[in-house]
């Protein structure tokens, strides 16, 4: 049978051909529309707005039936593009577990770990904290993988508490530079009190879903969920830590800087509390950060983080 398809085709060694024939023309042949669908979507944004649901489906479920065979999966490609469709992606929040699966059934061909390591950051806050993606990417046991996750917990739901970092001393403070202008800073004395609230990385109402293999995924909120910060005083009483674009920024110049603006708590107010204290802005990745040299000054940073101390309320 003739196994070469429009579009894309599995290039296998010769010696592994006869996986073709193992997994069927059916299998092979989802596959392939799957790819091509991300392909088509990603082709520009009015594409991706219309396709991407469809398209991730798709190559979902093309996935799941070629699972037990990762040399299939390992000539999928162009990976690149699949990785940035599926960081896209992954910014809905209900499609996070299957994003996290369909990755750990991916990643068990070498190729894919491999583009999973340059992979975006909007991705990389999804598959961290996923247990079995942790133990295919740094290679341990799933034992190990979960003393490392059941360690970092940060504070609870309705915790009142002031931010310091530890390094410095300071406390995270909310200051008002004008009546547009909620900015946050580094002060000697804590000021700032905020109440914490945890999230899930799904919706309520997505509690369970049947999979394209017939399984069922129970959806809940766990000790690494999405952690947001609720300011309790003024200036900006009950608004939330957020991240936005500097006004400079529109001029050009300027970073995106941590602002106490947030009026829910949505995607941009997402915070998760990391190993080692740290904390990451989960839609852009980046981390909270005190420079040695500017103690007066929080940013955020791609690769440079600071730890922190949640102090409680007396």
């Amino acid at each position: 049978r003739n196994m070469r398809m429009c579009g894309y085709a599995p290039d296998l060694p010769a010696a592994n051909l006869g996986l073709l024939a193992v997994a069927g023309d059916g299998r092979i042949a989802t596959l392939q529309r799957g790819v091509n669908a991300i392909i088509n979507a990603m082709a520009g944004e009015v594409q991706f707005a219309n396709d991407n649901e469809t398209a991730f489906a798709l190559f979902r479920k093309g996935c799941l039936h070629c699972e037990q065979f990762p040399e299939i999966l390992d000539s999928v490609g162009p990976k690149t593009t699949i990785v940035e469709f599926l960081a896209r992606v992954a910014t809905r929040r209900t499609t996070v577990r299957q994003v996290q699966e369909l990755a750990a059934i991916l990643g068990k061909a070498r190729a894919w770990r491999d583009a999973f390591g340059q992979m975006p950051p909007a991705l990389s806050n999804v598959l961290s904290s996923y247990l079995p993606m942790q133990v295919i990417m740094t290679e341990t046991t799933e034992e190990e993988a979960a003393s490392v996750v059941k360690e970092v917990h940060g504070p609870a739901q309705d915790a009142r508490i002031f931010l310091r970092e530890c390094q410095s001393l300071r406390w995270l403070t909310i200051i008002e530079r004008s009546k547009i202008d909620i900015a946050c800073a580094m002060t000697e004395c804590a000021a700032s009190l905020f109440v914490c609230h945890r999230g899930s990385d799904h919706e309520s109402e997505a509690a369970t879903e049947e999979d394209a293999a017939g399984h069922q995924d129970a959806w809940r909120a766990d000790a690494n969920s999405p952690l947001g910060f609720e300011h309790e005083g003024v200036p900006a009483c009950g608004r939330f830590l957020t991240v936005r674009p500097d006004w400079r920024a529109l001029l050009g110049s300027g970073d995106p800087q941590l602002r106490c603006t947030g009026r829910q708590f949505g995607r941009q107010e997402e915070f998760r509390w990391c190993k080692g204290d740290t904390v990451q802005h989960l839609p852009s990745g980046q981390w909270l950060y005190v420079d040695p040299q500017l103690p007066e000054q929080v940013v955020l940073d791609p690769l440079r983080r600071s730890s922190w101390e949640a102090l409680p309320a007396i």
